[in-house]
Order: C-alpha cells, then sequence, then structure tokens
C-alpha cells in the first residue's frame, strides 16, 4: 500500500514538472516570436539603408569616372592659356 502511494506521489511529480515544462515551453515560443518580429524590423531597416548606400555609391562611382578626367582636361586647357 505505502509503495503505491508512493508511486502515486512520484506520478504527481513527474505531471507537475511536465506541466511547468509545458508553461515553460509556451513563454518560450512567445519570446522567440516576439525576437523574431524585432529582428524582422531591423533586418528592413538595415536593408533599406543599405539601398540608400548602393545608391550614393553608384553616384560616387560616376562622378569619379567622368569628374576626374573632366577636371584634368579643364585643368589643362586653363593652364595652357
Amino acid at each position: 500500500m505505502f509503495a503505491d502511494i508512493k508511486k502515486g506521489q512520484l506520478c504527481d511529480s513527474i505531471s507537475q514538472n511536465q506541466e511547468l515544462q509545458i508553461i515553460n515551453f509556451k513563454q518560450i515560443v512567445i519570446n522567440d516570436k516576439e525576437q523574431i518580429s524585432l529582428l524582422k524590423d531591423d533586418n528592413a531597416k538595415v536593408r533599406e539603408s543599405l539601398e540608400k548606400t548602393k545608391k550614393v555609391l553608384a553616384i560616387s562611382k560616376k562622378v569619379s569616372f567622368y569628374g576626374i578626367p573632366a577636371a584634368l582636361i579643364v585643368g589643362f586647357i586653363v593652364g595652357s592659356r
């Protein structure tokens, strides 16, 4: 009889532990979803910033490609006068 009571207590404690684990797991899932949402927002901001930087670099490349030779030519023309 005492063995049955001990088994019952053991089963009770196991089921309580499992219930706590389930509750903790649900909280972890909720926290993960919040972190995923925040990371998606941050990712979108970084992508937007990257696109702006790409545009600035493209403009800078064009200015360097056309501007430096043009400045040299104008410098030679002005210097030769």
